[in-house]
């Protein structure tokens, strides 16, 4: 399979950006607000946004957050580091002689084999941060009551020191992070005289979270649904990504002149989706964000959704923010530029970014600039330096030949023998046996395992491939279909099929028919592209999902289907002797009415092995004799039928696993539709007296026989033929 039939994203990425673009364009705002001043407010520094690449991305980044300055967007993003450690450090100058600085160090997944309480806090789904803010300007004129200058040189300075916390947690519904920062602020004055330097403090705490959908509750039904369902498929719906934040759900109360004002709480929503890489140029990427916010008093305003009264002192920080990043990757570098726009006082600011990093001495290094623009003070400019280093967190990191099959290539899935019953799958005997087996090399599941490589690495197609068959085979079959819509090819067909097959065998005959169809048309699309794919297995699964399509179809010989089966099932006959695919082309000729060749096929699957359960062979036996009988044998039907008289009740848990159900058997008993024939056949060679026998046989001997009704009424016909003779 090439490398191009792979990149599932490269499908339809339009349908997610023309919805994203309708959300961002119809949100409503989060400022019908009156323009204020923005200096002066609480918290206002903490507002002032720490991540240069947001800033360039118009301050949207509550759902991308994913290195050490996430503590301070989204906590919950400190799980996403690319690399074990990671150093951030931010400088810019807001105003006048101030200078703004924020400097942080992340730690992701510390210890990968950590177990009990270790591993709740040092684990391989946790993650710590720690950041300090700090504003500051000097060179103030410090003067007594009488205006005298008592001092030329004190400044006044605003703080934050915070710790942060993050864990991930991943199922099949999809990988969730959340996270905490607790903070203590402080502000004061330096450098003047004792009567005036002091400081005072608090603390505060932020919350966030971040979501990666896979395969949330109702998802399938929604797939299903026209026009919007395929914004519902796992190749479109994974690389979106929500996010929230809570600011101040704690928080911290400070102020000058002996009045303390209590720090605003903000509620922040946002979402960022990942455009396929090769989607505009080769080794290329677009990532668009879009952000939400809402100022609240305080944390019980929030909960009762009562924003304030009056707009008019909301420092900046709430409203709509949009933004897109290019990503252009070349051997040794990524470059990085960026666009965005922000709606805050009712005003749209536009900025720019561009970001440069690249790998040396073992340690990745990234650069970032951002300018965003002001009308009325200067244009604010920020560079940053991002530093990560340690073992990288990439595919590498989760997979393990224990955990994930080394399945590069579905060949060897191509050559199962067609007459083996179905391998059964080795995990998904509850959700609990795959998310309790952990591997040697990480206290991870295999399932989380495979779900995270998927979900984080859908380029590493080496990775990514295997991790999805193992889920579709193994870990998650409940979702089969959409872990291998990502891979595509003969693996979903494959999928499709054994599902129809399956679901028809349990009589919903319905969903079979619909999940067949479908399989039909993945096995046509493979057979366009490669006219010679077709081998035993494929045309044997093939052949069942036409069976299953005209078992369900009204007409004249279901279409064709029944013929189309029969010629799929031939050509597997070629290589492949046994009794399934016997019985299989038997029951085509038989729904056709060509009961001689019919007869023909169910006589050399009962001579080829003993191998085959006994049920099989019942069966098979069954419907020879009634072959026979249609094709006016009736003395070869009584001898072969005959000896089924005698066998006891069939039970349903004696058929075999692959019996396939494409001939009707409801009852389970075998003995009386077996006497049933054998009454038949008296009737074909006229031997009324002896017919009526028969038929009178059937509910004497077995009483509760679904063919007791029909064979009274033979009863009753063949003994007036014999009263009028």
């Amino acid at each position: 399979m090439s490398a191009g039939n792979l990149r599932w994203l490269t499908q339809s990425p339009v349908l997610w950006v023309i919805a994203l673009g309708i959300t961002m364009l119809t949100a409503s705002p989060a400022a019908t607000m009156a323009a204020g001043g923005e200096a002066g407010e609480a918290d206002e520094f903490l507002r002032y946004g720490s991540n240069v690449r947001s800033l360039g991305m118009g301050r949207a980044y509550v759902a991308l957050a994913d290195d050490a300055s996430a503590l301070y967007h989204n906590p919950a993003g400190l799980i996403r580091l690319t690399r074990g450690y990671s150093v951030y450090g931010m400088h810019f100058r807001p105003f006048y002689e101030s200078n703004y600085n924020f400097v942080s160090l992340a730690i992701s997944r510390p210890d990968p084999t950590a177990t009990g309480l270790k591993n709740i806090f040092l684990g391989p789904s946790a993650a710590w941060g720690f950041a300090i803010v700090h504003l500051g300007s000097d060179g103030y004129e410090q003067r007594d009551d009488n205006d005298n200058l008592v001092d030329e040189d004190f400044g006044l300075y605003q703080q934050a020191f915070m710790l942060a916390f993050a864990r991930e947690a991943a199922g099949s519904a999809g990988i969730l992070n959340y996270g905490a920062t607790f903070k203590v602020v402080r502000h004061g004055v330096s450098d003047a005289t004792s009567e005036y330097n002091n400081s005072e403090s608090s603390v505060g705490l932020d919350l966030g979270a971040q979501l990666q959908m896979i395969n949330p509750p109702l998802v399938k039904e929604l797939t299903r649904v026209p026009l919007i369902g395929t914004f519902f498929q796992l190749k479109h719906l994974m690389p979106l990504r929500l996010g929230v934040n809570i600011r101040n759900v704690i928080s911290p109360k400070l102020g000058y002149g002996g009045k303390a004002d209590k720090y605003p709480t903000a509620l922040r929503v946002g979402a960022s989706y990942r455009l396929p890489s090769d989607w505009l140029l080769q080794n290329s990427g677009v990532l668009l964000v879009s952000d939400y916010e809402w100022l609240f008093d305080d944390m019980d305003r929030l909960i009762r959704l009562s924003r304030r009264v009056s707009f008019s002192k909301i420092a900046p920080g709430a409203g709509q923010y949009f933004g897109t990043e290019f990503q252009y990757q070349t051997e040794k570098l990524k470059l990085s530029p960026r666009f965005g726009l922000s709606h805050v006082y009712n005003d749209w600011k536009f900025s720019t970014g561009f970001g440069v990093a690249f790998e040396a001495s073992g340690m990745d290094f990234q650069f970032d600039f951002a300018h965003g623009y002001h009308e009325n003070l200067a244009d604010d400019q920020r560079i940053s330096l991002t530093i990560r280093f340690g073992g990288k967190r990439d595919a590498d990191y989760f997979v393990d030949p224990w955990q994930i099959r080394p399945i590069v290539s579905p060949d060897t899935m191509w050559s199962i023998d067609p007459c083996e019953p179905p391998v059964e799958p080795l995990a998904d005997e509850s959700d609990e046996s795959a998310d309790t087996v952990t591997s040697p090399g990480t206290n991870l599941s295999r399932r989380s395992t495979a779900l995270r490589v998927v979900s984080g690495f859908p380029d590493l197609w080496e990775e990514a491939l295997p991790a999805a068959v193992t889920l579709a085979r193994e870990l998650d079959t409940a979702n089969a279909d959409r872990y291998l819509e990502l891979v595509g090819g003969p693996l979903l067909a494959v999928n499709l099929a054994e599902r129809a097959i399956g679901t028809f065998q349990i009589d919903r005959r319905g969903e079979a028919s619909r999940v067949a169809l479908e399989a039909i048309a993945r096995f046509e699309e493979l057979v366009a592209e490669s006219p010679d794919i077709m081998g035993d297995y494929f045309n044997v699964l093939l052949g069942q999902c036409e069976m299953i399509n005209a078992a369900t179809v009204e007409g004249a010989a279901a279409n064709g289907a029944w013929s189309r089966a029969a010629d799929l099932l031939y050509r597997a006959l070629d290589n492949v002797q046994c009794l399934k695919l016997h019985f299989l082309i038997g029951t085509c000729h038989q729904k056709e009415k060509d009961f001689t060749r019919a007869a023909e096929q169910f006589q050399k699957g009962l001579e080829t092995s003993d191998a085959d359960s006994q049920s099989m062979r019942t069966l098979s036996r069954l419907l020879l004799g009634e072959a026979l009988l249609n094709s006016n044998h009736a003395d070869s039907a009584i001898a072969v039928l005959s000896k089924l008289t005698q066998s006891q009740t069939l039970p349903m848990a004696s058929l075999s696993a692959d019996y396939p159900r494409y001939w009707t058997f409801d009852d389970m008993r075998v003995p009386d539709d077996a006497q049933y024939f054998i009454a038949r056949c008296y009737l074909s060679l006229n031997d009324d007296s002896r017919a009526a026998a028969e038929f009178v046989k059937i509910c004497r001997f077995y009483p509760g026989s679904d063919k007791c009704e029909e064979a009274a009424v033979e009863t009753n016909q063949a003994v007036q033929k014999l009263l009028n003779r």
